[in-house]
C-alpha cells in the first residue's frame, strides 16, 4: 500500500493542498487499511482522495472523510508538539492517529456518542499502538470534555450548527485555543476557523463543504432524549470576523514551524545525539522521537538508528513500535523525578484498591476527591502526555458522574423498582472503569520501576 500512499501524497501536493512536513510523513505511516474492517475494503479504490467507508448498518453509514479534507482539517488546526487536542466524532480512529503525528507530545481524546463506533475505534487504535497516546471515550458530543480541559485544540469532524458549539467552545484555552468545524445546515456547511482571545472568538470561513452530521448523542444515554440539552445555561456565542488578527495567529504558528524544519547544516552523529539531549533536558528529561525529527529535519528512523548509540539516553516505545510513541529519556538524570512519582502512584493505588472494594457511594466519592489531589501532585512532578494525565482524570471523572448517577438512582428506587436493571448496568461499568483505572496506573508504575538505575 506504501506506492499508492506515495502517489496519494504526489497528487495532494501537485494540487496544492499538501504543504505539512509532518502530514506527509502521518500518511506514509498511518495505515488506512487497518482502520476500515476487511469486507469493507476496496483495495482498488482504499487510497484514492474519497471518502472511505468503514461502518455499515443499513441505513447507518459512516465514513472516513477524503485525504483532502483531512489535509485542510488539520493544516488549519496548526497542531504544535505539546498542543492537547479534543477530536469530536471517532472516524475510526484514523484521524485521531494521522494528528498524533503532529502533536506528538500532547495527549488526544475523542468524545464519540455511538457506542459501537467506540469499540470500532478503539480497537483499531490498539491494534494499530495509537491507543497508547489517544483515548476514546463514549460521551456526549455536545458536551465536549471540560474536566480535561482547556484544550489548546479541538476538532469537530462532522457537520455541527453554531448553537452546538456554545458550551464546549469554553473549553478551549483563552490564550489563542483554536476550533475547525464544518459549520451550517445538513445542506451546506463552512469550514470554519476558530480562534479563542479571552472572553473573544474570532472566526474565519475556509470555503464551503459538505458533511454527514456528527452524532451529537445517543438515544441510550441515562438522560435520554434529555441529553440533547447542554449541562448548562450559556448565552449564544458572539463570533468576531477579524481576519487580520486570525491571520496573525495563523502566520506565527507558520514562523515557528519554518524556523523548526527549515534548511540546517548537516550535523554528525555526535551532534545530532547532543541535540537531542539537549532538548530531552529542556523537557524534563523527556522527547518524543518525532519532535527530535521535526527538529533535526531528518527522518524519525534514522534519529533512532543513531540515538541507539547514545550512552545517556535510552529510548522507550512502550511495546507498540510506533514512532509517534517513542520517546527518548535520560534514565540517570530523572531519577529524582521517577522516585517521587512512584511515591506517588503506590499512594493513588491504594486509593483506588479502597475504591474497589467500598461500596458506599458517599466514601466512594471520598476516595475520587483524594485521587484527585493526588493525581494534580503526579500531574506537577512528571510530564502529563508521558503519565497519560488526561486518560486518568478522564476515567476517575467517569467514575464520579456514574456514582452520583447512582446516588440518584437509589432514591428513585423504592418508588420505581423497574430502574434496578438500569442500577445494575451502571454498577458493573463502574466496576470496569474502577479496574481500568488500576491496570492503567499498575502499568505505569511497572514501566517507571523498569526506568529506575
Amino acid at each position: 500500500m506504501t506506492r499508492k500512499a506515495e502517489r496519494l501524497i504526489q497528487s495532494l501536493q501537485q494540487r496544492g493542498i499538501l504543504h505539512d512536513k509532518r502530514l506527509i510523513r502521518a500518511f506514509l505511516n498511518v495505515p488506512l487499511e487497518d482502520f476500515i474492517p476487511k469486507n469493507l475494503t476496496d483495495d482498488r479504490r482504499i487510497y484514492e482522495d474519497i471518502p472511505q467507508l468503514f461502518y455499515s448498518r443499513p441505513p447507518t453509514r459512516r465514513t472516513i472523510s477524503a485525504p483532502h479534507m483531512i489535509c485542510i482539517m488539520l493544516q488549519n488546526l496548526c497542531l504544535e508538539e505539546n498542543d492537547n487536542l479534543l477530536i469530536l466524532g471517532s472516524k475510526s480512529g484514523y484521524i485521531s492517529a494521522i494528528a498524533s503525528h503532529l502533536c506528538p507530545g500532547g495527549e488526544i481524546i475523542i468524545v464519540e456518542s455511538i457506542k459501537e463506533l467506540v469499540n470500532i475505534t478503539r480497537k483499531n487504535l490498539d491494534k494499530t499502538g495509537y491507543g497508547k497516546n489517544i483515548t476514546i471515550i463514549h460521551g456526549n458530543v455536545v458536551y465536549g470534555l471540560k474536566e480535561s480541559g482547556p484544550w489548546q485544540k479541538i476538532l469537530v469532524t462532522g457537520q455541527v450548527e453554531k448553537e452546538d458549539l456554545d458550551y464546549v467552545i469554553y473549553q478551549l484555552d483563552s490564550d489563542g485555543g483554536m476550533l475547525f468545524a464544518p459549520i451550517g445546515d445538513i445542506y451546506k456547511q463552512d469550514f470554519t476557523q476558530i480562534i479563542r482571545n479571552g472572553d473573544d472568538f474570532y472566526y474565519k470561513k475556509m470555503g464551503e463543504v459538505i458533511f454527514g452530521p456528527l452524532d451529537l448523542y445517543e438515544p441510550t444515554f441515562p438522560e435520554g432524549d434529555a441529553a440533547r440539552k447542554l449541562p448548562e445555561r450559556f448565552p449564544p456565542v458572539q463570533f468576531k470576523l477579524d481576519l487580520n488578527f486570525l491571520d496573525k495567529n495563523v502566520r506565527k504558528f507558520l514562523d515557528r514551524q519554518r524556523a523548526r524544519v527549515g534548511a540546517r547544516k548537516k550535523l554528525n552523529d555526535e551532534e545530532m545525539i547532543n541535540t537531542a539531549i539537549e532538548l530531552a533536558r529542556n523537557n524534563s528529561g523527556f522527547i518524543h522521537i518525532i519532535t527530535i525529527a521535526d527538529h533535526l529535519n531528518i527522518d524519525p528512523e534514522e534519529v533512532i538508528k543513531i540515538l541507539k548509540k547514545s550512552k545517556l539516553g535510552h529510548l522507550e516505545d512502550f511495546g507498540t513500535s510506533n514512532l509517534v510513541t517513542t520517546i527518548f529519556i535520560l534514565k540517570e538524570e530523572i531519577q529524582d523525578i521517577i522516585a517521587k512519582s512512584i511515591e506517588i502512584i503506590d499512594k493513588i493505588i491504594k486509593i483506588v484498591k479502597k475504591m474497589k472494594k467500598e461500596y458506599k457511594l458517599e466514601s466512594i466519592l471520598n476516595y475520587l476527591d483524594e485521587f484527585d489531589r493526588k493525581i494534580e501532585e503526579l500531574s506537577d512532578t512528571g510530564p502529563e502526555s508521558v503519565y497519560r494525565i488526561k486518560r486518568l482524570k478522564n476515567l476517575a471523572s467517569s467514575i464520579r458522574s456514574n456514582t452520583i448517577l447512582l446516588t440518584r438512582l437509589e432514591e428513585k428506587i423504592a418508588s420505581d423498582p423497574k430502574l434496578m436493571e438500569q442500577s445494575k448496568i451502571i454498577t458493573n461499568q463502574q466496576i470496569q472503569e474502577i479496574e481500568e483505572l488500576n491496570e492503567n496506573l499498575q502499568e505505569l508504575l511497572k514501566k517507571l520501576h523498569s526506568w529506575q538505575v
